[in-house]
């Protein structure tokens, strides 16, 4: 797909139940910005239908289109479209040439449908903070940041969706708040991003991003690290916004209501159970 805003290949996903980027970046995409984009170029309707010569597509600049897309994967052949814009007496007109196989189609279009395409790459984009599958969670790290010790905790269960058992490791052992453990990781795993800074950064620090801030590290039963969440300062203008750097190369900005991450052992540590309160002594009846 190429346009004004700049070029870009999407793909499906194995199963077939989403996208994915594949150029300029690799990265997911958000499959419901995508269905969006596909529904309003099929609803697009031609105005007109002029003769469809050489010299006509020439004319209306097709040869040089300020979109050129490109399906494939469908039934029968791949299919272009390419789409121009023109000044004729005065007035601007849109043009849309379809083509599969032998076949083809040119039309006269709203200009609107020059944008229906022509979107960028962040728009693009899964607005998922981190990419990991909350089955494959076996330990996680939290950094409460200002130098305070990590809390580490590890799953000591095969149960799916982080709902299984939890120790605490360190800094203190014990059992974990299970419950709350698997309330944090679907936070973690539903965290969107509500806005974009630049892309790969020279300096994170610039955003409050550095080894000392607050974040959580995901492994998986292998110690291989699966996502990584940095928490850095608040946007400015933008109360309870925080930068973030999680599994891409942006700069993100979150809302803090969303995720409360643990600072303390104490916020994850299941409770040691009271001790049972000690029977009366039992009573004993006098002779009268």
């Amino acid at each position: 797909m190429k346009a004004p805003q700049g070029a870009y290949q999407l793909a499906r996903d194995a199963d077939g139940a989403g996208w994915r980027l594949v150029a300029p970046v690799a990265a997911n995409a958000n499959a419901t910005r995508v269905a969006e984009l596909l529904k309003a170029l099929v609803e697009q309707r031609a105005l007109s239908f002029p003769e469809d010569t050489p010299e006509s597509r020439k004319r209306l600049g097709l040869e040089a289109p300020v979109v050129d897309a490109r399906f494939t994967g469908g039934p029968g052949e791949p299919v272009r479209v390419r789409m121009s814009r023109v000044t004729e007496d005065g007035a601007v007109r849109a043009y849309a040439l379809r083509e599969q196989g032998t076949q083809a189609v040119l039309g006269e279009v709203p200009e609107d449908a020059l944008g229906v395409l022509d979107v960028s790459v962040r728009e693009l984009k899964d607005r998922r903070v981190l990419e990991f599958r909350r089955q494959d969670v076996r330990r996680i790290v939290f950094h409460p940041g200002g130098g305070a010790p990590a809390i580490t905790v590890v799953s000591t269960s095969e149960a799916n969706e982080g709902a299984g058992h939890w120790d605490m490791e360190s800094p203190q052992r014990g059992k974990a708040q299970h419950f709350k453990l698997a309330s944090l990781l679907r936070a973690l795993e539903g965290l969107k991003a509500t806005g974009y800074g630049e892309t790969n950064p020279k300096n994170w620090a610039r955003y409050g991003v550095t080894e000392d801030s607050p974040g959580a590290v995901l492994l998986g039963a292998d110690g291989r690290e699966l996502a990584r969440l940095w928490l850095g300062a608040e946007v400015p203008d933008e109360p309870g916004t925080l930068y973030a750097r999680g599994s891409g190369p942006d700069v993100l900005e979150v809302p803090e209501s969303r995720l409360t991450l643990p600072t303390r052992p104490e916020d994850l540590q299941e409770a040691p159970k009271a001790p049972d309160a000690p029977k009366p002594p039992a009573k004993t009846e006098q002779a009268p």
